[in-house]
């Protein structure tokens, strides 16, 4: 099993190898990031992930990470979360690396089981 994950331009970079590679990686975890939405939902638009936000960000707003979800879960996705936080700016990876699911979610077995995470 192979994970995936990045904040900011890393979070970019995780979008982009997931694009290049999509059955590469059991699941990612991008963290203020953004991509091609239509490139993402031809190429990668299968593969579990978690989506990290901050609602205040003025480095990466959160707008594309927002179409990205939305436009998964109307293709059905049910492998995917998006989290926003609320009062988060760009440093949003803080949040991210304090959830209590993210490393049980992160290593669970989605790439057999895909099933939608808590």
């Amino acid at each position: 099993k192979i994970y995936l994950g990045g904040l900011s331009l890393g979070g970019f970079g995780t979008y982009d190898m997931l694009i290049r590679y999509p059955g590469y990686f059991s699941s990612a975890f991008p963290i203020c990031g953004a991509c091609n939405i239509p490139l993402f939902l031809e190429r990668a638009g299968k593969v579990p992930m978690w989506i990290f936000h901050g609602a205040l960000d003025t480095s990466v707003p959160p707008g594309s990470d927002r179409e990205l979800y939305k436009a998964l879960m109307t293709r059905g996705a049910n492998n995917v979360t998006y989290t926003e936080y609320p009062k988060a700016k760009h440093n949003s990876w803080d949040s991210a690396f304090a959830e209590p699911k993210l490393l049980p979610w992160l290593f669970s077995d989605r790439k057999r089981k895909n099933k939608r995470s808590s």
